[in-house]
């Protein structure tokens, strides 16, 4: 089972990205005893993730308003090996945010080990509309652990309507609700907006 959940990155994504990359959270030593870092990148160089993310915002001049999006993807405790969660974080990233420069890594610093996918708000391909790519995490998610034989959250454990005990509990623990996926899209739509006739065009899902 993999719980997800994502969040505008409004400043400072070097911080973001050097906090995902941290050896003392990604450092592995497996069945041989050979040590690695469990941490990769799409579309971009590892080592220079940011500065590539920010020549693709300046390319378009958009190095401004929402800098990036960090999702974060939580697997149920000792259910997943640290290398298969990598894997499937890298898949992921591949599956939904083909055209985007990903920062990734897998944490091994809790009980539960979990990803963090930290992605340009620019895709490196064209301008595009994140609302398009912002729709579907849980469904790939959950598909890719399906495939791996992992747990997935069950159907009557899902929102049905109204304030599901699953927002009240993350709003209690200060975790971003689907009320905060929304604001993130809309700061999305006007990040990528030339104007309001735009923004709208992009709210709308027509941009």
């Amino acid at each position: 089972m993999a719980y997800t959940k994502i969040k505008a990155i409004r400043q400072r994504m070097d911080m973001s990205i050097e906090y995902i990359y941290r050896n003392d959270k990604t450092r592995y030593i497996d069945d041989t005893g050979q040590e690695m870092f469990l941490r990769g990148s799409q579309n971009c160089i590892q080592e220079q993730a940011y500065a590539d993310m920010m020549s693709t915002k300046q390319r378009w001049n958009k190095d401004w308003g929402v800098a990036g999006y960090h999702i974060i993807q939580s697997f149920k405790a000792y259910e997943v090996q640290p290398q298969v969660a990598l894997e499937i974080a890298a898949r992921f990233a591949e599956q939904y945010l083909g055209k985007y420069e990903v920062a990734y890594s897998a944490h091994l610093d809790a009980d539960n080990i979990h990803c963090h996918i930290v992605f340009n708000s620019v895709n490196c391909m064209d301008r595009g509309n994140f609302a398009d790519y912002y729709k579907g995490i849980r469904e790939t998610s959950d598909s890719l652990c399906r495939e791996y034989g992992l747990s997935v959250i069950p159907v009557s454990e899902q929102p049905q309507g109204g304030k599901h005990y699953t927002e009240r509990r993350a709003e209690k623990q200060g975790e971003p609700t689907w009320r905060d996926v929304i604001r993130a899209d809309i700061d999305a739509a006007i990040s990528n907006a030339g104007s309001y006739g735009h923004f709208d065009q992009l709210r709308q899902g027509k941009g």
